[in-house]
């Protein structure tokens, strides 16, 4: 009963539909640029250079490797995700 495409509900809607990959991580990408670029905080209230993203977190899993962690925490890093945190750490 494993699911191999992505479905996606629309708002308000009762039913899913199925998209491939191409539409759905664009979908995603969209959605992360969208929210960043709205929420990008550049300097704090002293005007000192910050560059983070608050309305964003990342929960690492304890099911991937370490190599794999540190690539997710780099990326999330790079965007300016400052809310991390890790399942193994608990």
């Amino acid at each position: 009963h494993r699911l191999k495409k992505p479905l996606y509900r629309a708002p308000n809607s009762d039913h899913w539909v199925e998209k491939d990959w191409d539409w759905t991580l664009a979908q995603i990408a969209r959605r992360v640029k969208d929210t960043r670029d709205k929420d990008f905080i550049l300097k704090n209230a002293k005007g000192q250079t910050v560059n983070r993203w608050e309305s964003m977190s990342l929960m690492g899993s304890s099911n991937v490797l370490s190599e794999e962690c540190w690539a997710t925490a780099q990326f999330a890093r790079g965007l300016g995700v400052v809310h991390m945190d890790h399942q193994a750490r608990v």
